[in-house]
């Protein structure tokens, strides 16, 4: 037991390290085939060495038994490396794939920000040429009108987007600021009324950036068409830490079509009328690689409600 404990100690080690993070990335119906294979190989070694006790056989036969046993070991062994190194190039393959496809989401959020400064710019240069042609006519009453129905309450609407998307600014990771911002702002500019509260400074997340964007990406845009289909459309987004966790908490107002939260999650299950919805298959499917992560989806006082727990 003294001499086997350091030896199994390493063999953790060893397992953790190299294997452990392989084997995740690995097929069920794989990581079942292999494992099938290295218990089929187990067993016929055994039974072959049973044989030793019962049968006389001669060195020669000995040997080439042996050998056999050794030959197809190697073999076993050289298969399942081989079909583990293409599960590895299979998994960076289709994360690669991911990377673009994020690659593409962000490109279009960068396109939407800019639409959105041109059509301020546009907005505003048109604002100037109305007042101008006011002043110009001295027309001051009419100007004094204008001012008050169209003008301040531009004001004060830009006040409150300000106020919102300025919380934006505790977030320190690039890829998760410009998903939430260019979906805001598409709320925003769709007449929800967006609520957005992040208490404390986001400097990292212990989760692949791909991912995240994705769950956010799937998370707000399935918000922004719930809401949208209600009369007074609110979005309400959290972001904080608590105990060392950050958490994610989503609310958007909705309108209930008779779907239990376990059928949303269900694959090709949507509520949408074209039958094109993302759902929530596809979070659940992404959040499954991460068992320190928590997610919750529950309704309350007609709010759709998405909570994410990540340690």
């Amino acid at each position: 037991m003294i001499a086997g404990f350091p030896f199994l100690y390493l063999i953790r080690l060893l397992f953790e390290k190299y294997f452990l993070p392989l084997f995740q990335k690995v097929n069920k119906k794989i990581f079942i085939l292999i494992s099938s294979t290295i218990l089929i190989c187990g067993f016929l070694i055994y039974i072959f060495s049973s044989f030793f006790d019962t049968l006389e056989i001669s060195y020669k036969d000995l040997f080439l038994l042996v050998a056999l046993l050794v030959l197809y070991s190697i073999f076993t062994i050289s298969m399942i490396f081989i079909v583990l190194h293409i599960s590895r190039k299979n998994y960076e393959a289709r994360k690669k794939v991911e990377y673009m496809e994020s690659l593409n989401e962000y490109t279009k959020n960068l396109e939407t920000v800019y639409n959105n400064l041109r059509s301020f710019k546009h907005d505003y240069i048109n604002i100037m040429t109305s007042l101008a042609a006011y002043i110009d006519e001295k027309k001051y009453r009419e100007l004094e009108t204008f001012f008050y129905e169209h003008i301040l309450p531009m004001k004060n609407d830009l006040a409150h987007q300000n106020s919102a998307l300025n919380n934006l600014l505790h977030i320190h990771t690039l890829e998760l600021k410009s998903i939430i911002y260019t979906k805001l702002i598409l709320a925003i500019n769709q007449n929800i009324e967006v609520n957005v509260d992040i208490p404390d400074e986001i400097d990292s997340i212990n989760m692949d950036p791909i991912d995240l964007t994705r769950v956010m990406g799937i998370y707000l845009d399935n918000a922004i068409e719930a809401s949208l289909e209600t009369e007074n459309p609110v979005i309400n987004f959290h972001l904080g830490k608590m105990n060392g966790n950050t958490i994610f908490i989503i609310s958007n107002t909705f309108i209930d079509k008779g779907l239990s939260i376990s059928q949303m999650y269900k694959k090709e299950v949507t509520t949408k009328e074209n039958g094109h919805g993302i759902g929530l298959y596809n979070v659940s499917e992404i959040l499954k690689q991460y068992n320190y992560i928590f997610h919750e989806t529950s309704t309350e006082n007609g709010l759709f409600i998405q909570q994410l727990h990540i340690s």
